[in-house]
């Protein structure tokens, strides 16, 4: 079932989206729509124009057009004319025309680009401030690839005059390294390129593919939550994740990378610290800190390194890390995220492993975690999930996912499927469309839909319903 592509148009919050995929991919958008509907960024939040993805939608009635604005016009701070504070260009224009917009969780944080939702009625505004910094990235680019073919021509003219045989194979990788380093420049340059001969614009399907091999596929609730903290972590493999990076705008602004695999209840970790030679030529130092012994730290370098003797370093690297070569790696951007992230896990095993200073901590933190669950109890008590037989669930006459109980199909609820059945989940204080036997439709309280979810009416199967129609 969840193999068949199928095109359906799905309504959320009055606006319809048109979704072709699997069963499986479209009740993973349905669920995304469902939680980042309401999702502010709370260092956007307050700011002029800054507002949810369902206030966007009510505002443009229609699906927002999302944009991929260059990272440097929502992060770099400048002084404006007239204003009290540094401000990002991207606020302060926002400010001077009275434009809402909703910022997005960046799936791709390894490239430099946020998704921005937008008015449609507002995007020539964006594109003419997007054009004029992606011009200016694309200039830059090329004049990267100047450099490189200049330091090129002066590395071969060195090698033409070398006759020591260890200086020439030096000269050479150096070479090597210079040339991948242009080739990952020039990835970028046609990056840039492709994306402003699109008008930065992204498909809002395209956009949540991104979340694929992300904790948002996994867990998109608890995504969602550790967003501000933890930002996106999505997983590669090691070979994915470690390989020679030579060109400094591949770079992180943080200059690091944390690679970690979970071995049971041990955490693998790899830090990765990038630095630049004489050349202006990046190379990375490899920190691995062993999970039981963390004052047993070994160190590996890429420096000096081609591509191809990298890769035959990289087992050894893995195998000091406690890392399998096929397993799936997460990536973290920096050590916040990466704090959090060990915070996090650590957190979950909290009552059983936590040495305590005194009683007093003890109940402190008991405490606190008592109000964590209090108010994520509190949260969830308004949402009733129910398994269903995956035949309960079809497809309407309006292509919708919609499920059976007493008195009909309901359209709208939240519907996601495992290998055998579908979970479907009714918020109490939801109205939602139910679908009668003879076509006609009514409206019924989340509520009153919770109270006929028996036995005998999840047993039902929707396959009588459609008959009967």
């Amino acid at each position: 079932m969840d193999e068949i592509s199928q095109v359906v148009e799905l309504e959320y919050k009055g606006i319809y989206y048109t979704i072709k995929g699997s069963t499986k991919f479209i009740s993973f958008v349905a669920n995304m729509l469902y939680k980042l509907g309401g999702f502010i960024y709370k260092k956007f939040d307050g700011r002029a124009g800054s507002c949810s993805w369902d206030r966007l939608q009510r505002l443009s009635e229609g699906v927002p057009p999302i944009l991929e604005f260059p990272k440097e016009m929502l992060e770099e701070k400048l002084m404006f004319p007239g204003e009290n504070e540094p401000m990002t260009m991207f606020e302060h224009y926002c400010k001077e025309n009275n434009l809402n917009y909703c910022v997005l969780p960046d799936f791709n944080e390894y490239d430099d680009y946020v998704p921005v939702g937008v008015l449609a009625q507002d995007i020539a505004i964006h594109q003419e401030h997007i054009k004029a910094v992606m011009n200016k990235r694309i200039a830059e680019e090329e004049d990267n690839e100047l450099n490189y073919d200049k330091l090129l021509s002066e590395l071969k003219d060195e090698l033409a005059n070398e006759t020591d045989i260890k200086k020439k194979e030096e000269i050479e990788t150096k070479i090597e390294n210079i040339e991948v380093a242009k080739e990952q420049n020039r990835e970028l340059l046609e990056e840039s390129k492709q994306k402003l001969s699109n008008g930065n614009v992204i498909d809002f399907l395209d956009y949540i593919k991104q979340s694929e091999n992300t904790t948002f596929e996994t867990d998109s609730e608890d995504a969602i939550e550790k967003l501000e903290e933890q930002g996106v972590i999505k997983e590669f493999s090691p070979e994915e994740c470690m390989y020679p990076i030579r060109d400094k705008e591949m770079v992180p602004e943080s200059n690091e990378v944390y690679y970690t695999q979970k071995s049971g209840d041990d955490i693998c970790s790899v830090r990765r610290v990038f630095k630049e030679d004489d050349s202006g030529i990046v190379f990375s130092d490899y920190r691995i800190v062993d999970s039981k012994n963390p004052e047993n730290i070994v160190t590996f370098t890429d420096k000096g390194l081609t591509n191809e003797k990298f890769k035959e370093k990289l087992p050894e690297i893995l195998k000091k890390a406690g890392m399998i070569a096929d397993k799936p790696t997460m990536a973290m951007r920096n050590v916040n995220a990466y704090s959090a992230y060990l915070r996090n896990i650590n957190f979950k095993k909290a009552s059983k492993d936590l040495d305590y200073s005194s009683k007093e901590a003890e109940e402190f933190i008991s405490k606190q975690v008592d109000n964590d669950i209090r108010r994520s109890n509190y949260d969830k008590s308004k949402v009733r999930s129910y398994t269903v037989p995956m035949d309960n669930v079809m497809l309407s006459d309006e292509q919708r996912l919609v499920f059976e109980v007493d008195g009909g199909l309901v359209e709208g609820a939240i519907i996601t499927f495992s290998e055998s059945d579908a979970q479907v989940s009714i918020n109490k204080e939801k109205e939602y469309d139910i679908v009668k036997p003879d076509g006609s439709k009514t409206k019924m309280d989340g509520s009153e839909i919770i109270s006929k979810m028996s036995d005998k009416s999840i047993d039902t199967r929707a396959q009588s319903h459609a008959k009967a129609r």
